[in-house]
């Protein structure tokens, strides 16, 4: 059965060339033309602009959360401790009743005589894996309100990791394309294109 890359072989002139660079396209250097049609000629891999983006995004904020006077970032702190105190009170809620529950299948499953001694191994598990999940099931912190300086610093903080973070992706990237250029270099020279 023919693949994508020995389909080229029905053509009784293809020759060794035009085979190789038709399987280098499985290769990670020419692996962005994957869904391309498989006689275009090789390309040079595209620049991930994705890093780019959110560098650009993260410098703004950062710029932007710089100018911030203490009134906006206390008022931040009062919208943010607000919105956590919401959430708080649903999964409260949410570990109330399950907590609720888990206690009462607990209940039952002691108040259980197993109807015989064969049976005592699927009490022990029932109340093992009850046990389990109550353990793990801990009851979600009260969030407390940031104070302004606290959460300013946090957040700049953030914000200059997110640049860092990006900065070196960018960096990293482009290494990692050269090195695929390199490689199709490489492998012209070796071998010209058909």
């Amino acid at each position: 059965m023919r693949s994508a890359y020995t389909a080229i072989l029905d053509k009784p002139s293809c020759t060794f060339n035009e085979f190789l660079w038709r399987c280098a396209k499985a290769f990670s250097p020419l692996y962005h033309m994957r869904d391309e049609d498989m006689d275009k000629p090789p390309t040079t891999p595209p620049a991930d602009s994705y890093d780019a983006i959110r560098l650009a995004e993260k410098e703004k904020e950062l710029a932007e959360a710089t100018k911030k006077t203490p009134l906006e970032w206390a008022a931040l702190a009062e919208e943010r401790y607000k919105k956590d105190m919401e959430y708080y009170r649903k999964v409260l809620s949410e570990w109330e009743k399950t907590t609720q529950i888990f206690d009462a299948m607990r209940e039952k499953v002691i108040a259980w005589a197993p109807p015989t001694q064969d049976h005592n191994g699927l009490k022990v598990f029932m109340l093992e894996q009850l046990e389990g999940s109550i353990r793990f099931n801990s009851k979600p912190e009260e969030p407390k309100l940031q104070n302004w300086e606290t959460l300013r610093a946090f957040e700049i903080q953030f914000l200059k990791d997110g640049i860092a973070y990006h900065k070196g992706k960018i960096e990293d990237n482009e290494k990692s394309r050269q090195k695929c250029i390199k490689w199709v270099a490489d492998l012209k020279a070796s071998v010209p294109l058909p």
